[in-house]
């Protein structure tokens, strides 16, 4: 489990072995074999004994400003231990296997949404005319994902940029079929 302290002066000690979680209106204990992850909104101590229990138990603590932005993690040295795993990673990530397999999540990525679309087609056929000239678009766009070369170094701007073109059209179109509560007029990161 996620466990999530957005209750202002949240102490966080620890108890037989375990988590101690304690406000005003709470006083509770959980093993730490149940949690996953710790994430923080709001003011609230962690003693030092908590902070070991959580790195010994490869525990990451989020700190999280007031909107969700992410300001700090704390996790234990078990990331450090994976550098092997994270310099292939990263050579992955740079060669034409790599490149191939992004070219392949975004044509998968894209498809799923044509048939989402495709779908919204017949079952809200007062848009239909509407959402073929997106699916229309958006299958022209698909195709520039085939033509981008994986040897260029602007290899990744290319990708990002067709699947941002085709993100707009999708969402252009999932704008068209929601009840008029839940419309929008562009997406944000942080709604």
């Amino acid at each position: 489990m996620q466990l999530y302290i957005d209750t202002p002066n949240t102490a966080i000690t620890v108890r037989n072995n375990s988590f101690n979680i304690s406000n005003k209106k709470l006083n509770k204990i959980i093993s730490p074999k149940r949690i996953e992850s710790i994430g923080v909104t709001s003011n609230a101590t962690f003693n030092a004994s908590a902070i070991k229990l959580a790195a010994i138990n490869e525990i990451p603590i989020y700190y999280y400003n007031y909107t969700g932005g992410l300001i700090a993690i704390l996790q234990g040295p078990t990331y450090l231990k994976h550098s092997e795993l994270r310099i292939k990673q990263i050579q992955f990530m740079t060669s034409i296997e790599g490149r191939t397999w992004a070219k392949d999540q975004l044509l998968l990525k894209t498809n799923l949404q044509l048939q989402t679309l495709n779908r919204l087609i017949i079952e809200f056929p007062k848009f239909k005319t509407e959402l073929q000239h997106i699916v229309a678009s958006i299958t022209i766009h698909k195709i520039s994902i085939d033509i981008v070369d994986l040897n260029t170094n602007g290899f990744s701007n290319s990708l990002m940029g067709i699947e941002g073109v085709i993100a707009r059209y999708y969402f252009k179109g999932i704008n068209i079929v929601i009840p008029d509560l839940y419309k929008f007029n562009k997406r944000t990161r942080q709604p």
